[in-house]
């Protein structure tokens, strides 16, 4: 199950780097071409372009962002069959992952910032959850039990 996330997660981390490759580099420079012309043509292609990119762009973070929320909750599952304090980091990352999965179901095609802010915050929530729970138990393992 953990292997299993590790590649959900990281394929979404591949759509992700897709759509902020589109958004900061491809999108731009399309851009900057269609000012350098004087011919309404290009500059009207451009504009179509540059407004489909937009469409794929907002579809390739959407699908990172869920593909990411379903290899933290398969983490998170297995969270869930530990005790105490790893019980409770699966259910924030169940919670957070299915969070994420409702603001990009319920979101338009471009996603307001609201939703985005949203999925962001959920992301972080878990993140931040998962992170002091391992520097928490690197801790006792170097330091031994405080």
């Amino acid at each position: 199950m953990v292997l299993a996330g590790l590649v959900v997660y990281l394929i979404g981390c591949f759509a992700m780097v897709a759509a902020t490759l589109l958004d900061g580099f491809v999108t731009p420079h399309i851009a900057a071409d269609a000012i350098g012309t004087t011919d309404p043509r290009r500059v009207q292609f451009a504009y179509d372009l540059v407004h489909y990119i937009g469409v794929v762009l907002n579809d390739a973070a959407k699908l990172g962002w869920v593909l990411q929320a379903v290899g933290a909750a398969a983490w998170s599952a297995v969270l869930l069959g530990q005790r105490a304090t790893a019980r409770m980091v699966g259910v924030i990352g169940l919670t957070s992952s299915v969070l994420v999965c409702v603001l990009v179901r319920v979101a338009d095609v471009n996603m307001s910032m609201a939703s985005l802010l949203g999925v962001l915050l959920a992301q972080s929530v878990w993140n931040l959850a998962a992170a002091s729970f391992l520097f928490r138990r690197c801790g006792d393992r170097v330091l031994g039990p405080v």
